[in-house]
């Protein structure tokens, strides 16, 4: 820690800019990632019929364990 600290504030203010920037990219790219997905998801949903899509539908739906007696 002593050794950060002895460092010049531009290499700190440069630390915290790299940082800064790689953040936002995975941020980006998490974002996209999600977008494409729903995007796929939506257009299998889209080629399902009705009764395929409801079965899909409660697929997605998180499992519920029942209460322990």
């Amino acid at each position: 820690m002593s050794r950060i600290l002895q460092r010049p504030a531009e290499f700190i203010d440069n630390a915290t800019e790299t940082w800064s920037i790689k953040s936002e990219a995975i941020f980006k790219h998490a974002n996209d990632v999600e977008a494409l997905s729903n995007s796929k998801l939506h257009v299998f949903l889209q080629s399902l019929d009705e009764s395929d899509a409801t079965i899909a539908a409660l697929m997605t739906l998180p499992y519920i364990l029942p209460e322990p007696r």
